[in-house]
Parts: structure tokens; C-alpha cells; sequence
């Protein structure tokens, strides 16, 4: 993590079943990391390196490409519940127990399910342009 950026961090991955996670990890470390689901069909790479920048001047960062998306193999699930559950076995792979979330669009319906069905894994979150599942 040290002193690499969304710019320079490498990318990385993780086997989850039968899916191998595309994510990027950089930032300030200690504390709880900050994990960014994006929108539709969207890839790491389509956060602006300024807002994810300016959040890891302060905090560890984890974008992460869904899967079947970006750099992610896999089938991209059809359900928010399905994207729900890769989430979670995404982060118990990186020993992620406990977080903070910004969710953006569908990104945002994924953080709701998971704070819903997961609560001890998040402690807060920021929703952007989302709404709850289904409408």
C-alpha cells in the first residue's frame, strides 16, 4: 500500500470459487479501509483519481472490479443478492471484516443489501446516486 495512489497502485487479484476479483488497494493504512462499489457495467478505473485519491490521503482504498467486469472473470451475477454475497466473499478473502462502504448507483443497491444482511461488517456508508433494489 505505501505510498502508491489509484494512478500507481497495482492490480491485483483474488480467486473467490470460480470468479478471480480484480481490485486495486492503496492508501493510508490502519484503521478501516474504505471499499467503493461502482455502477453498472463500471470498472475501478471509472472512479475519478481525485476522489479516491483525496479519500486515501487519509485512509486505505479498495476499488474493486465486480465480476465479469473490468479485469474480474466470471459471470456477472443477474441480482443485487447474488453482488451482494461476491462482495462478501470478496472481502473475506482479503480479510476484510470490517469497513466503511461508498456505494454509487448500483454500487449504492449493493451496500444497502450488505448492511442489511451483514451489518457487523459496516460501519458507515455513503450512498451516491442509488436507490433501494428494484426501484
Amino acid at each position: 500500500m505505501s505510498n502508491d495512489t489509484h494512478e500507481t497502485a497495482p492490480t491485483r487479484f483474488v480467486q473467490v470459487g470460480d470468479v478471480g476479483f480484480a481490485y486495486r488497494r492503496f492508501g493510508r493504512p490502519g484503521g478501516l479501509p474504505l471499499l467503493l462499489l461502482n455502477y453498472f457495467a463500471a470498472n475501478m478505473d471509472n472512479w475519478d483519481p481525485k476522489v479516491t485519491n483525496a479519500f486515501a490521503a487519509e485512509r486505505e482504498v479498495i476499488l474493486l472490479d465486480n465480476a465479469g467486469v473490468g479485469g474480474s472473470s466470471g459471470e456477472t451475477p443477474s441480482t443485487v443478492a447474488a453482488m451482494t454475497r461476491d462482495c462478501v466473499e470478496f472481502c473475506r478473502a482479503l480479510d476484510v471484516r470490517n469497513m466503511d462502504v461508498v456505494g454509487f448507483s448500483l454500487g449504492g443497491m449493493i451496500a444497502q443489501q450488505l448492511a442489511f444482511e451483514y451489518p457487523d461488517m459496516i460501519r458507515r456508508m455513503i450512498l451516491l446516486g442509488t436507490g433501494p433494489r428494484g426501484g
